[in-house]
């Protein structure tokens, strides 16, 4: 159920930005920049720049309840994905198609919110001692979501969920998993090996029942986490989505071949930017991974290396609390 806006605005203190690193200061005031921007266009308190939190949580519950109804008709396996993803999207156009559209677009809204309270909350000096276990598990959430979307693709195993398997398999193979290597799923011309595709359209079911997990612990220790948005900014995102899936509606590309392992495939640049990327600039798998445990490792850390709080200048601030 929504939930209706307070009678009046919620005062909350500012952290002074003179008393953040001063390498986080002009994120601070391009984050200051902007929120005033959108204080401009929007009546508080339903400014969503207040609401990421919420929002996270809509995007995410429009996902389980438009995945779960996905899931009634799609057959596990690289045979039956394509075929009864298309006769989802084509033959119900007005239920299947729909709630197909609302997943793809719904990924999308989460990734973006996702990265956009990363932010939110970093660059507004929101990571200090007190707060590490939020910011901890919010670092957990931020890849897991990721594989989440990018998998979502190779479950449709059209040109880009082929793509994207086959970079997975790289990924996996740089790994100590003692297995026979992934990779040799992928032989031009031959047949899928179902176990690895059975692999990760398992993750992706199994993966949002430990977000949920993880996302209450992220709220443990908050006072009054914002879990859902205000009724208003709720419609106007059910709207949004809904015209986009019934005007922009996600559809397949062409079925996965493994006779064309290379070659253009139409991607998602929001999750899927990084496999061209790393191809481009032959980064291997196992700098990839070194190189993202060494830049999360440096995250991890920062709880302990900003100023106390306590040490900052605190003056009132209009903003909802997320």
């Amino acid at each position: 159920m929504a939930t209706e806006a307070p009678n009046a605005p919620e005062i909350r203190p500012s952290t002074d930005p003179y008393q953040l690193p001063a390498a986080l200061r002009p994120g601070h005031w391009l984050l200051r920049t902007v929120g005033r921007l959108f204080d401009r266009l929007f009546d508080h308190p339903y400014n969503p720049m207040h609401q990421l939190g919420g929002l996270l949580w809509f995007f995410f519950w429009t996902l389980v309840v438009s995945g779960a109804y996905i899931y009634l008709f799609y057959e596990m396996t690289p045979d039956g994905a394509y075929r009864t993803v298309k006769e989802l999207t084509e033959g119900q156009r007005w239920v299947g198609g729909i709630m197909r559209s609302l997943h793809r677009y719904a990924s999308g809204g989460l990734m973006l919110v996702t990265a956009m309270h990363v932010y939110h909350v970093f660059f507004s000096g929101r990571v200090r001692r007190h707060r590490w276990l939020a910011w901890m598990t919010g670092l957990v959430v931020f890849p897991l979501i990721w594989f989440e979307g990018t998998s979502g693709y190779v479950m449709v195993w059209d040109d880009r969920g082929l793509m994207a398997a086959h970079e997975f398999a790289k990924w996996f193979d740089a790994l100590p998993l003692a297995m026979e290597p992934f990779a040799r799923n992928f032989v031009p011309g031959g047949t899928m090996n179902q176990l690895f595709f059975f692999l990760l359209s398992y993750l992706h079911l199994v993966i949002p029942c430990g977000l949920i997990i993880i996302l209450w612990v992220h709220n443990l220790r908050q006072s009054r986490p914002r879990v859902w948005p205000y009724g208003p900014l709720v419609w106007a995102m059910t709207v949004t989505l809904l015209a986009l899936s019934v005007f922009v509606p996600a559809v397949s590309g062409p079925p996965a071949d493994l006779r064309h392992l290379t070659g253009a495939v139409n991607i998602d640049w929001l999750y899927m930017s990084v496999f061209p990327l790393a191809n481009a600039y032959a980064i291997s798998p196992v700098l990839l991974w070194s190189g993202t445990a060494a830049i999360f490792g440096a995250m991890a850390t920062f709880p302990w290396l900003m100023p106390n709080e306590a040490a900052a200048v605190v003056r009132p601030e209009e903003g909802g609390r997320e």
